[in-house]
């Protein structure tokens, strides 16, 4: 069973609790949001400074061997997959029954 297998039966089993789901969607959107302002910040201060080559081009700040820019719209994606995770663990969820 290779490391893929591992992972896809893992997620369908904890797929089912909706708890594991709401605390993997929550931990998926802060961190998202946190890289989403720190690259915001970023990319502000080189528009601030001018360090744009020119009007089509990527700004000078990199994060490993990516843009800035690149960060950001990475960010954002990985925030809406979080939040589907997220309304996933919700709607999944099991509400208990009061029985007299």
């Amino acid at each position: 069973m290779g490391a893929l297998d591992a992972i896809v039966l893992s997620f369908l089993h904890y797929s089912k609790k909706a708890k594991v789901m709401i605390t993997a969607g929550v931990v998926i959107v802060v961190l998202s949001i946190i890289g989403i302002i720190y690259a915001g910040s970023l990319v502000i201060k080189d528009e601030t400074t001018g360090s744009i080559g020119g009007t089509s081009s990527l700004p000078k700040t990199a994060v490993g061997p990516l843009s800035v820019y690149h960060v950001e719209y990475g960010s954002v994606f990985v925030l809406i997959a979080g939040s589907a995770l997220l309304v996933w663990g919700y709607v999944n969820r099991k509400e208990r029954k009061i029985t007299n």
